[in-house]
């Protein structure tokens, strides 16, 4: 059998014969479907992976555990590595660990943030080659605008990447393949709704994209390639929980529009993405539930399934967020049945 290609291995030589026979018969491969939350306060702090197939609704399954206990980090992932970073355990960390999407297991030490936070700015920025950490700092006088990175393919400290334009934490944040952006946050007293951008490949400040509809905290947020979506958390506008989910499209800028529903208001969630699908999982102590919503229509979420362990400022990642390659979904649309 031909050696088809994969987003971690692209060695091979196929005909298009073969491709169309993989894509027919359903074997052709694309982009790992896995998605991880991990950590959280519940309401004592847990260690707890949990992992979902995300083009299946149903309930959370065990990974496995966090090398260190923490709430309130952040998350990044590549096709092949979910990553963990800072937190408070309880107080401020810049342990960065990992596991393998592909094995459950526990996670391993993969090196340290260049300071240490709690409560950075949520979802995923990153590529296969740069993974995004921003903002953070769970005292006011510790309150950070400074953004790492690193390269998740091979374990290491964290780099200086720049600044936010605004020093903040619990900003919600996605990215496309090109450019990530870090919306809402709050900085003692005050909440905000601006939205910075970045360009994922040259290191730099951040730079306005444009505003949200309202202030945010503790909102999150998910991405297709083009789409970028920040919701949930507390709106300091209307200074209330909230179901609202915005979106912007990341390689314009602008201010966001409204365009979907979680099913339920809840306190410091944690989302991630597929190409297809925005999925928010957890907040406040008491809820364990996932519901998910398209990215391209918006609309009322529907329900996913269940995390095994209610828990609030956890953190969530997957294989195909925004930043990272859509996958490859076959040359040939799916056979219309005969008689059709």
């Amino acid at each position: 059998m031909a050696n088809y290609p994969q987003l971690d291995n692209a060695r091979g030589v196929w005909n298009m014969k073969e491709v169309y026979d993989a894509v027919m018969g359903g074997y052709w491969p694309v982009a790992g479907a896995r998605a991880i939350w991990g950590g959280g306060a519940a309401p004592s702090v847990t260690n707890v992976i949990d992992y979902i197939t995300m083009s299946t609704a149903g309930d959370a399954t065990d990974f496995g555990d966090l090398n260190v206990t923490q709430e309130g980090q952040q998350s990044a992932g590549s096709p092949t590595k979910g990553i963990f970073a800072g937190g408070g355990t309880p107080s401020d960390s810049n342990v960065i660990q990992y596991i393998h999407f592909a094995s459950t297991g526990n996670a391993a030490d993969f090196g340290n943030l260049t300071r240490s936070e709690d409560n950075m700015a949520g979802g995923s920025i990153g590529t296969a080659v740069r993974s995004i950490f921003a903002g953070g700092g769970a005292d006011p006088a510790s309150h950070s605008n400074v953004i790492d990175y690193i390269n998740p393919s091979s374990v290491g400290n964290a780099t200086d990447f720049g600044d936010l334009t605004q020093t903040r934490r619990s900003a919600a944040k996605a990215s496309s393949p090109t450019r990530g952006i870090i919306a809402g946050g709050y900085d003692t007293p005050a909440n905000f709704n601006i939205m910075d951008y970045i360009e994922i490949a040259t290191t730099g400040n951040a730079i306005d994209f444009g505003d949200l509809a309202n202030t945010a905290r503790h909102n999150e947020g998910a991405s297709s390639s083009t789409r970028a979506a920040f919701g949930g958390g507390f709106d300091g506008t209307a200074d209330a929980l909230t179901t609202e989910v915005q979106y912007v499209e990341i390689a314009s800028q602008g201010n966001a529009i409204d365009y979907a529903d979680l099913n339920q208001a809840v306190y410091q969630p944690a989302a991630t993405s597929n190409s297809v699908r925005g999925i928010f999982g957890g907040g406040d102590p008491s809820s364990n539930v996932i519901d998910y919503f398209s990215l391209a229509n918006g609309g009322t979420a529907v329900d996913f399934g269940d995390l095994t362990v209610a828990r609030t400022y956890l953190a969530a990642t997957s294989q195909q967020h925004g930043g990272l390659n859509d996958g490859y979904r076959g040359t040939r649309i799916t056979p219309i049945p005969r008689g059709a």
